[in-house]
């Protein structure tokens, strides 16, 4: 028996879907989700419709494990780096605001702790991406001091027009990856190579910010799936609708951002599509957040 099986896990109940390519039969099957032992929620959906789960060929994975560390602040501590003059940028933000008139309006708080976890850097690249100085050495080894004695779980680094040239971006996660490789770094150049600081500042932030969450999240269903004798890969649902490896997850988290929400939307996309009706309003509540869709 060849089971292709999807699973998705949100902030109160995981629910399975399976689909028996050999009878062609449907079935699903739902309970609480089990946060300190992930696989556990998925022996228990699997016992309810008695599936061996050696049987599992295919196994996709829609999660909220990103979207609810975001919405409720729970990720790990972020240390910025930057370039030299720029390490305001996640508290500065955009000179727009939503109400003109607003007096009372509040901007939303950035996911750095402090002024003082934000470090910047004297490289400079120019407009064009050209080099007007390159990284110092002797900076970046105070910086990897300084982020070593820091309580930090994850670092974000965002050079000014890295999306041009992303060399001193990929040269300084080298030097993280060798002289502190306990601490997870997302650069900018690789989470969202875009022009405008802060949409891509706060991205990269936003990887860093829920990596560790993510990493260990993904590392322990993983040890579960194979303690379960699961011959199939494990796939994660992508915020696009796409899927991904679970190496690639753990890599660049941000990406499942609407892991769980984008499996509602296409499944409502197929409904839609069968009734032929071409304007349709989705929502998707879960216990921890409610997404809407058009």
């Amino acid at each position: 028996m060849a089971i292709r099986a999807g699973v998705d896990t949100g902030g109160t109940f995981t629910d399975l879907v399976v689909f028996d390519s050999e009878s062609n039969e449907i079935r699903s099957s739902k309970c609480l989700s089990t946060h300190k032992i992930p696989i556990d929620a998925f022996r228990n959906t699997f016992g309810q419709l008695s599936i061996e789960p050696k049987s599992v060929s295919d196994l996709v994975h829609g999660t909220t494990i990103a979207t609810n560390a975001l919405i409720e602040r729970k990720g790990g501590s972020v240390a910025y780096v930057t370039t030299a003059g720029f390490e305001d940028v996640p508290f500065i933000q955009r000179t727009t605001r939503p109400e003109l008139y607003n007096l009372a309006w509040k901007k939303s708080l950035p996911m750095i702790d402090r002024r003082s976890d934000c470090y910047g850097l004297s490289e400079r690249l120019l407009y064009d991406g050209s080099v007007l100085r390159g990284l110092n050495d002797e900076e970046i080894r105070v910086l990897i001091s300084e982020l070593r004695a820091g309580e930090y779980d994850a670092i974000a680094v965002c050079f000014l027009f890295s999306f041009l040239n992303p060399s001193h971006e990929v040269k300084l996660k080298k030097r993280f990856e060798e002289d502190i490789p306990e601490l997870p770094c997302s650069i900018s150049s690789e989470v969202a190579p875009i022009w405008r600081e802060y949409d891509r500042a706060s991205s990269t932030i936003a990887d860093a910010f829920v990596k560790p969450v993510v990493s260990n999240y993904v590392r322990q269903l993983k040890s579960g799936l194979s303690e379960l004798d699961v011959p199939a890969t494990l796939m994660v649902m992508k915020s696009n609708g796409g899927m991904m490896s679970s190496s690639s997850c753990e890599a660049a988290p941000i990406q499942s951002l609407m892991s769980g929400p984008a499996g509602g939307m296409i499944a409502c996309q197929a409904i839609a599509d069968a009734l032929d009706v071409k304007k349709v309003l989705t929502m998707d509540m879960g216990g921890t957040s409610c997404d809407v869709g058009i």
